[in-house]
């Protein structure tokens, strides 16, 4: 998959990545995104649970919260995703800082309405939060599937910045 690459980490340039293989492994590590993206002229973040499947974000919610109607409609976003490996104590305070790997993804929100794509999706979520245990839970019905609203991210473009390296 090609990605438009147009911004660019000025700060710490060295500490930048542009590596689709480097994404994937800041993702497949973070639990939760915050989703960013404007309703009515007003910018709104909100945290919310995502699974990355085949190249694309997926995030689910309530059909009837605010952020998935919005994103439903079809909206440029963005999300940002932090991994922490841990804190960097120093002795000034000036100096304290966090060993992390993070993302900032841009891209394009729609509605996924097909229930094939989304049991696929609810199956890599529970893999995701319970890598074991999701196997002995209850499959939805045909109601609860109708009651999950999916929103598929297309990925647009993406900058990483590591404290940590990208030598995962």
């Amino acid at each position: 998959m090609e990605f438009t690459q147009k911004s660019k980490i000025k700060r710490y340039k060295e500490r930048a990545s542009y590596n689709e293989n480097d994404l994937n492994y800041i993702l497949s590590k973070t639990l939760y995104c915050n989703v960013s993206f404007c309703e009515d002229g007003q910018p709104t973040i909100i945290p919310m649970n995502f699974v990355y499947f085949e190249k694309e974000i997926y995030i689910h919610g309530s059909p009837e919260s605010r952020i998935i109607k919005e994103l439903s409609k079809g909206k440029n976003i963005a999300l940002s995703f932090v991994y922490i490996e841990n804190i960097a104590k120093a002795e000034s305070l000036c100096n304290y800082s966090m060993n992390y790997a993070s993302a900032v993804v841009f891209g394009h929100s729609s509605a996924v309405l097909d229930k094939n794509i989304k049991m696929k999706i609810l199956i890599e979520l529970g893999k995701k939060v319970d890598p074991e245990g999701y196997k002995n839970a209850i499959p939805p019905g045909e109601n609860e599937i109708d009651n999950v609203a999916l929103v598929r991210v297309d990925i647009e473009e993406f900058s990483l910045k590591s404290r940590i390296g990208f030598k995962f």
